[in-house]
């Protein structure tokens, strides 16, 4: 099976700053949220599963996970509380996953 791992737990502080609300995954792009297009893109033909890893506020304030599940009913949702030191030391934390 092969495994795609989604770091998607920065601060997307520039979004914010720009006036954006919804955290970055969340941002429509031509109405349609950004990581629902990235999961429509990379969705390989061949047995997969996707592994987010997710800021926890995130998912509990903007019901993250039940948007992730939907969107890839074979997920797997990650959920860190805070910042890491960049996207490498996020995906070590689902390493127990791949």
């Amino acid at each position: 099976m092969l495994n795609i791992v989604v770091p998607m737990a920065g601060a997307g502080s520039r979004f914010a700053k720009a006036g954006y609300v919804l955290p970055k995954p969340l941002i429509p792009v031509h109405g349609v949220p950004m990581i629902r297009l990235v999961i429509e893109n990379v969705r390989p033909r061949c047995a997969h599963r996707f592994i987010f890893i997710c800021q926890r506020a995130h998912v509990e304030d903007f019901g993250l996970r039940e948007k992730l599940t939907q969107w890839a009913p074979e997920a797997e949702v990650v959920e860190i509380d805070g910042l890491t030191d960049g996207a490498a030391c996020t995906v070590l934390l689902a390493k127990h996953l791949f």
